[in-house]
């Protein structure tokens, strides 16, 4: 299981993550992609992956804020949780799962907002650790 979260956002309106992983290793079904608790203001929001995350070991994210009461998002909290299914051990016990510079958030004026952990050089990497 694995949880994409928001920290000290503001005024986001849209997001789009990229979550490359090794498809040696994961297998990654896009219907557990499920919306986390940042939406709850937003029930009419939007939630777009892509078909086939498998081919390449790329999970496409494209999320928008939509509904009546929400004007964007502003906070701390869970974007998305996923599920992601190992069916092989790495040689070293460990994995990397990159949220790659493609990702880009976008506030309601449609301006892009700044993440801060992730670069043009420098993707936001978690490891992960087999026992």
């Amino acid at each position: 299981s694995v949880d994409i979260m928001l920290e000290e956002i503001q005024n986001v309106r849209s997001i789009y993550v990229e979550l490359e992983y090794d498809k040696e290793i994961f297998h990654v079904d896009p219907d557990s992609v499920k919306m986390g608790n940042v939406f709850s203001d937003c029930e009419g929001s939007l939630l777009l992956v892509n078909d086939n995350p498998d081919q390449f070991g790329l999970l496409k994210i494209n999320i928008s804020f939509l509904g009546d009461a929400c004007n964007g998002y502003e906070g701390s909290g869970n974007l998305i949780s996923l599920v992601m299914e190992a069916f092989e051990l790495p040689v070293h016990n460990e994995s990397l799962i990159k949220i790659n510079n493609n990702s880009a958030f976008r506030d309601v004026n449609n301006n892009e907002i700044n993440i801060s952990n992730i670069n043009n050089s420098q993707p936001h990497i978690s490891r992960v650790v087999f026992p």
